[in-house]
C-alpha cells in the first residue's frame, strides 16, 4: 500500500504543531525505543496509542526522541495526507486508517536517522535464523509475492528462530552482516493461521483492524526460543511473481541484485526520502549487503508448497 509523502519545511511545522495545540489535539504521547534511537507518538486516538504500545519496546519517558510521528483525523486534510520535515525528523500523518502504515512509518523515521548518523540500514522484509543449517537469512519481495507465507512457512523447520517478519536493520562488523529486530510484539495478517492454524485463538482474541491485521504476542504463544534479537546474515532471497520467466530460481551477482531492488524502489514502499544523497546512501550498504551475502532470486509462480520446498534447498545448500 503506497502513499504519498510531501517534505515540509521547519516553519511548515511550526504551523502545523501551533494549530494542533491551539485546538488541544495533543492528548496521548508515547516513546518507543527502536534499536537504539527514540521515537515519540503524539494523537488523540488511544487504540493507537494502545497498539504502538504493544508493538514497539516502551522508552522511558525522560530521553529525548530523536524523531516524531504526529497521527490524527482531520477534515481540513484529505485522506492518506503524510507530511514529513526532513530536518527535524518530524512526520504528520492525517487521515491514515492504517495501522500497518503509522508502524512502517515509524520504523522509516528511524531509518532516516540511523543510516545518516550510525551506518545502520533498514530493509524491508523478514530476518530468520535457520539453526538446523546454521545460516541467517533475510527475504526481501515486492507486495503480493509471498514474503510473509514464505516467512512463516520457514518458522516450521526445526530450529528456525524468527528476527523480524517485516523490517529489520543491518550493521556491518568486519566482513559479517548482521540483522537486528525492529519489533516487540508483530503485526500479522489473520490469514496467518493459514501456516500456523494452532494460533487461530489467538488471532480471534484481538481486534482486528479494516485491513484484517492486529498485533499479536506470538513470543508469548510460540515461546521466547522462537525468536532472536539479532543473526548475522549469510543468504538474501529476493522474491517475484512473473509468468513470463520460466526460470524459478536463480543465484543473482552484486550488481543484478542491487539492480533489482533500485528498480523497484529498494523495495520498500514506505521510504520517506528519495533524492539522489539518499540514494547513494542506499546504493552503497545494498551492494556491500549482497556482497557479503548468498543472494538468490526465486519466482513465486509455482504453487506455494513448491516455492517453500525450493527456498528451504537453497538455503541449505548455500555456502
Amino acid at each position: 500500500m503506497e502513499y504519498q509523502v510531501k517534505l515540509i519545511s521547519p516553519d511548515e511545522e511550526d504551523e502545523i504543531l501551533e494549530r494542533l495545540e491551539r485546538a488541544k489535539r495533543l492528548k496521548y504521547k508515547r516513546k518507543a525505543k527502536i534499536y537504539g534511537a527514540v521515537l515519540k507518538l503524539v494523537t488523540d486516538v488511544r487504540e493507537v496509542i494502545d497498539i504502538f504500545e504493544r508493538n514497539f519496546f516502551v522508552s522511558d519517558e525522560d530521553i529525548r526522541s530523536h524523531g516524531r510521528v504526529f497521527y490524527f483525523f482531520d477534515p481540513a486534510y484529505p485522506k492518506d495526507t503524510i507530511l514529513y520535515q526532513p530536518q527535524g525528523r518530524t512526520c504528520f500523518m492525517f487521515n491514515v486508517d492504517y495501522y500497518g502504515k503509522l508502524k512502517s512509518t515509524a520504523l522509516s523515521i528511524v531509518g532516516d536517522i540511523l543510516e545518516d548518523v550510525h551506518a545502520v540500514y533498514s530493509v524491508h522484509g523478514a530476518a530468520l535464523n535457520m539453526g538446523k543449517w546454521g545460516k541467517g537469512v533475510g527475504i526481501v519481495a515486492p507486495s503480493g509475492t509471498g514474503k510473509t507465507t514464505h516467512t512463516f512457512g520457514l518458522m516450521k523447520v526445526d530450529g528456525a528462530r524468527l528476527v523480524s517478519d517485516d523490517w529489520f536493520f543491518v550493521r556491518f562488523y568486519g566482513d559479517d552482516a548482521v540483522a537486528y529486530a525492529s519489533e516487540k510484539e508483530i503485526y500479522v495478517r489473520n490469514d496467518i493461521v493459514n501456516i500456523f492454524p494452532e494460533i487461530k485463538e489467538l488471532i480471534e482474541e484481538e481486534k482486528l483492524d479494516a485491513y484484517g491485521r492486529a498485533v499479536v504476542n506470538l513470543r508469548w504463544f510460540m515461546g521466547e526460543h522462537r525468536f532472536l534479537p539479532m543473526t548475522t546474515l549469510d543468504v538474501m532471497i529476493l522474491l517475484k511473481r512473473d509468468r513470463n520467466d520460466p526460470q524459478v530460481v536463480r543465484e543473482l551477482t552484486p550488481e543484478e541484485a542491487l539492480d533489482y531492488i533500485v528498480k523497484h524502489d529498494y523495495l520498500n514502499p514506505h521510504l520517506l526520502q528519495k533524492d539522489e544523497r539518499k540514494n547513494k546512501v542506499r546504493n552503497r550498504f545494498f551492494l556491500e549487503l549482497f556482497r557479503r551475502t548468498r543472494t538468490y532470486m526465486i519466482n513465486t509462480t509455482p504453487p506455494p508448497h513448491e516455492t517453500q520446498r525450493m527456498i528451504r534447498e537453497v538455503i541449505r545448500e548455500a555456502s
